[in-house]
């Protein structure tokens, strides 16, 4: 897997449906953002492509970035237990998007069958320990559907108090892609590692 270095991040939130964000990384530049009704990302490969579906925040964000962010996502969440997580003993609340909401993001080529999120946080602080969520797509064939699991794990470290906001400074996130359906031959597996760090943080930024 090849390696690149953040450069600069930027994000800009209004309300929590209304937000914007830039990433640079290894020189190429990668935008997102909602205007409240609509999700769009841009990337130097893909170039502007909008989400389907509501509007709803972007991951990254959700990894210590906007505890605003991740506590109105969880709003609606259920306890499920608890769990330790590198030694911090954790609650699991757990979050299942809602049947109208796949329907919305889904198409006529492209079934979103589930999307589930999971939060550990610390009995001890409140804050977001490890992040999961997993989703399956279904891709219609005229022969056999191909299915699709995306699976993800962001361990989040490092918080930090920035202006009265706990801000994580550092993480790991590890992402595995598995297609399956027709036939076996065609199964496959895929797994990507990503380990971050913010040197530095702050708000309102002029400029």
């Amino acid at each position: 897997m090849g390696q690149g270095k953040w450069e600069d991040l930027c994000c800009g939130k209004k309300r929590p449906d209304l937000w914007s964000i830039e990433l640079v990384v290894s020189g190429c530049k990668i935008s997102a953002g909602s205007d409240g009704k609509v999700s769009w990302r841009q990337t130097p490969w893909h170039h502007s492509h909008a989400s389907r579906g509501p509007a709803r925040p972007l991951r990254r964000s959700l990894q210590g970035l906007d505890p605003r962010s991740t506590a109105d996502m969880f709003s609606d969440s259920i306890c499920i237990g608890e769990k330790p997580v590198h030694g911090e003993d954790c609650f699991v609340l757990k979050f299942e998007a809602e049947p109208s909401s796949l329907k919305a993001r889904s198409s006529s080529n492209v079934e979103i069958m589930r999307h589930t999120v999971w939060g550990y946080f610390s009995q001890r602080t409140g804050l977001l320990v490890q992040l999961e969520d997993s989703h399956l797509l279904r891709l219609k064939s005229p022969k056999d559907d191909v299915f699709w699991e995306t699976t993800m794990e962001s361990l989040i470290q490092e918080y930090r108090t920035i202006d009265g906001v706990n801000i994580a400074h550092a993480g790991k996130t590890c992402v595995s892609l598995f297609r399956f359906g027709e036939n076996s031959e065609g199964h496959t597996r895929t797994r990507m590692e990503e380990v971050w760090t913010i040197e530095e943080v702050d708000f309102n930024i002029k400029g």
